[in-house]
């Protein structure tokens, strides 16, 4: 059997959450595998997976680098107040900061949490299964009594299309859930 790769962490910076599902456990590692963890993640990412939409969807860092200028090897762009304490994505929240100092600051505000840590994947996958089954039986049943909701025949398509589209919907949520399932997130 081939094993599969790809991420099985998320880290939402803005949120202070890490996303990972049970099966993903973090460790703890020493520092020196910190540092090697850290550097592959930001090193093999791409640049603009760390660019912010502000409010109406607009990229804010070239944004910041025309008003602020380049950064120093030891600054960053920041927001204050910190997105975590209800600051908002925008220009004029941003501000050139020391990286050091702010992080440190930004970890004293919240501890991030694990949301989906305890998720149980086969539960899930379950009870997915188990809502899409029963809206599958309530399209049947309705497609079974059409003719008895609408006598004269005026909602009979607004229904047929409607539970078309309620089964295209499972089966696209099915699929879906299948990929999260696999990729571990």
């Amino acid at each position: 059997m081939r094993g599969k790769t790809g991420r099985s962490v998320t880290i939402i910076c803005k949120q202070s959450e890490i996303l990972a599902l049970k099966k993903n456990r973090l460790k703890p590692k020493i520092l020196d595998a910190q540092n090697i963890t850290i550097q592959s993640l930001i090193g093999s990412s791409d640049p603009e997976d760390f660019n912010i939409q502000d409010s109406n969807g607009k990229l804010l860092f070239n944004s910041a680098l025309r008003k602020y200028g380049p950064l120093e090897p030891d600054e960053l762009y920041g927001f204050e107040p910190a997105l975590v304490l209800g600051g908002y994505p925008t220009l004029e929240n941003l501000r050139r900061l020391k990286l050091d100092q702010h992080l440190l600051i930004l970890r004293s505000f919240e501890t991030p949490t694990l949301p989906f840590s305890s998720t149980d994947l086969e539960k899930s996958k379950k009870d997915a299964a188990d809502l899409a089954n029963s809206a599958r039986r309530d399209v049947e049943a309705m497609l079974k009594k059409i003719d008895e909701y609408d006598a004269d025949g005026g909602c009979k398509k607004a229904y047929m299309k409607a539970a078309k589209r309620v089964l295209k919907d499972n089966d696209w949520f099915d699929k879906k859930l299948e990929d999260i399932i696999n990729l571990g997130l």
